[in-house]
């Protein structure tokens, strides 16, 4: 097991001791996480047994996006956002079945996704801070809502320029650059799941 599988580990536990069923974003987060747990895991095993990981992860690609995406939505209640998942996801389907194909790593989904997300992210936080709305930066769901963000844009810059040859260029010995990049942003991200998730546990508490 690699220390994002186990990082990956830890933050379902933590949900699964912490959450709040009756919560919209603890069960988004929760199917998140939990998609990400299956395709690390099957992703470990596919690899230990010579088998292409393209086709789980051509799929968690669109799932993960969408969940995140209609996360977005269930926040802000902009039904112009939903019309951007439901074309994210029909267009992800089209692009996964006629176009890069299911066999092919799909970085037009990715990035795709990933400008959509940060693009409703940084309107919304522009909106709030236009407003003067300083608590929306303090609150908990922002520690959620800004999660993600660092994994799509470090994800998006390594996969937008399409070369293995780049994402295997060695950084430090036998380090490379997308092992480096990919496991800051990863540390990342499910340090701030975890950080939201301990925070509503302490309001839950308070």
């Amino acid at each position: 097991m690699t220390f994002i599988q186990l990082y990956v580990l830890f933050t379902i536990i933590m949900i699964l001791l912490f959450w709040d069923k009756k919560k919209c974003n603890h069960l988004l987060i929760f199917l998140i996480v939990l998609t990400s747990l299956l395709n690390e895991f099957l992703s470990g095993y596919l690899s230990q047994i010579n088998y292409s990981i393209i086709v789980n992860t051509n799929l968690y690609i669109i799932i993960n996006s969408s969940l995140w995406i209609f996360l977005l939505y269930k926040n802000f209640t902009e039904r112009y956002y939903l019309i951007l998942l439901f074309a994210f996801i029909v267009f992800g389907l089209i692009n996964l079945t006629f176009i890069e194909s299911i066999t092919n790593l799909n970085h037009t989904n990715f990035i795709i996704g990933a400008i959509i997300y940060l693009l409703i992210f940084t309107i919304e936080s522009y909106n709030y801070l236009k407003k003067e709305n300083l608590k929306f930066f303090l609150s908990n769901n922002y520690i959620l809502l800004s999660a993600p963000v660092l994994f799509f844009i470090g994800f998006s810059l390594m996969l937008s320029f399409r070369s293995k040859e780049l994402t295997s260029c060695l950084i430090f010995e036998d380090i490379k650059l997308y092992t480096l990049i990919g496991n800051f942003v990863n540390i990342v991200y499910y340090t701030l799941i975890n950080i939201y998730i301990l925070k509503e546990r302490k309001f839950k508490n308070g």
